[in-house]
């Protein structure tokens, strides 16, 4: 619900403002492709293609997408939060929690269907998206644990390479803090950003080694 995003968002929010990183150029420009992209797909509902999208907005390829540069760079510092938390709380899936996740899914189709469903499922995309969904929720489980006063044991991230550092003038770390605000500014939720390879965790046994984007929006 709206209250549980909040407090997702806030967590992260805070976490990222308290930790500096050396965000690597190429997954801003990365990102900031994926953006603009995006929004090309939505003039495209309306039968504006790229290169109309482009003249209408009298700006070159890279010009538009540098519009986009500032968000990137949000979304990227808070991808690598994401990655750095998972593997802090050493969050993975086990063969039982997928499996938890597939009859969820399919619990949204009738008996009619539910064949039909599982074959879809038994596709390696789709099986993907299923596992993203499942460590997504998961992740927002410990957020939100740990927001309600659920004491962690993870350290203060440092990005995992990234160059990541936390101020020691900035008060405690949000880890030992679960009175962030919920009604923070938060930008755009990292939780929906990253995927399950963006999290840099090693797939437990039987999990697949790599996800797709499209996840669960259940909160």
């Amino acid at each position: 619900d709206k209250a549980r995003r909040e407090v997702i968002d806030a967590f992260l929010s805070r976490l990222s403002e308290e930790t500096t990183f050396d965000i690597p150029e190429a997954m801003v420009e990365e990102r900031a492709e994926e953006l603009f992209h995006q929004q090309v797909a939505e003039f495209q509902r309306y039968g504006i293609d790229e290169d109309q999208f482009l003249k209408l907005s009298n700006k070159t390829h890279d010009e538009a997408v540098s519009q986009f540069k500032e968000q990137a760079e949000t979304d990227v510092r808070r991808s690598l939060i994401v990655r750095e938390f998972l593997k802090r709380e050493d969050l993975t899936l086990s063969e039982s929690e997928i499996a938890a996740e597939t009859e969820r899914f399919l619990s949204d189709f009738g008996p009619d269907r539910r064949e039909e469903v599982m074959q879809l499922l038994d596709q390696a995309n789709m099986r993907q998206m299923v596992a993203s969904s499942a460590l997504d929720r998961k992740l927002r489980d410990r957020i939100v644990a740990i927001a309600s006063g659920e004491p962690s044991d993870a350290p203060t991230p440092d990005a995992s390479g990234s160059g990541a550092t936390t101020g020691e003038t900035e008060g405690e770390s949000v880890f030992d803090d679960p009175g962030a605000s919920a009604d923070e500014e938060s930008g755009t939720s990292s939780v929906e950003q990253a995927t399950v390879a963006d999290y840099g965790q090693q797939p437990s046994e039987g999990q697949p080694d790599d996800t797709g984007t499209s996840r669960s929006n259940e909160v």
